[in-house]
């Protein structure tokens, strides 16, 4: 292995994560729209600790809450999130609407990206298969999960129960793997 020298002029510049540069460059969005900056202050903390201890989210996802929170009390109508693990999920929209009913607040509504489209464009929208980096990383899943969460969205659920099921027996397959599974019976 060889080690070049530092750049002339002095030491090399400070490595920048990747979450930086992403958080950069989504803050460079922002002067293209119409926005209102939503602070958090304790009203949006004490809310999101209910949020909490309903069993919503755990507590470890403060932020999520957070978020959700803030959307409540500033009586937004949409969250919009690619964040199915903690917000885009059922247990978390049947779970903000149960708050949102006990205390009194208007219903949030909570959806993917892919629901600002219209029909015409998810049409138009040609679904294609994501660029799979050789290291594998968070963000190869992170395009798998929002290119099957496209074409799941067009599919009934038993299709998308089949479609799972045979994309499990093709890896399985490809990697030799054994495994056994149970099937419900009818």
């Amino acid at each position: 292995m060889r080690l070049l020298p530092p750049p002339k002029g002095g030491g090399f510049p400070p490595l920048r994560s990747y979450y930086e540069v992403k958080r950069e460059v989504l803050f460079s969005h922002l002067s293209e729209i119409k926005y209102h900056l939503i602070t958090v202050d304790e009203s949006t903390v004490a809310l999101a600790e209910k949020i909490i201890d309903n069993g919503v989210l755990k507590k470890k996802n403060l932020d999520d809450c957070q978020h959700i929170s803030a959307a409540i009390l500033s009586n937004c109508d949409i969250i919009i999130s690619w964040n199915f693990n903690h917000i885009v999920n059922v247990k978390t929209i049947r779970g903000s609407k149960v708050i949102t009913t006990v205390e009194g607040y208007k219903d949030l509504l909570i959806y993917p990206p892919s629901a600002l489209l219209s029909e015409e464009e998810w049409q138009m929208d040609e679904i294609k298969k994501p660029d799979v980096s050789p290291r594998f990383d968070v963000d190869d899943i992170r395009k798998i999960r929002d290119y099957n969460s496209q074409r799941h969205s067009k599919m009934t659920r038993k299709e998308i129960v089949e479609d799972i099921r045979k994309g499990a027996e093709e890896v399985i397959k490809k990697y030799g793997l054994n495994v056994t599974y149970a099937q419900k019976l009818n």
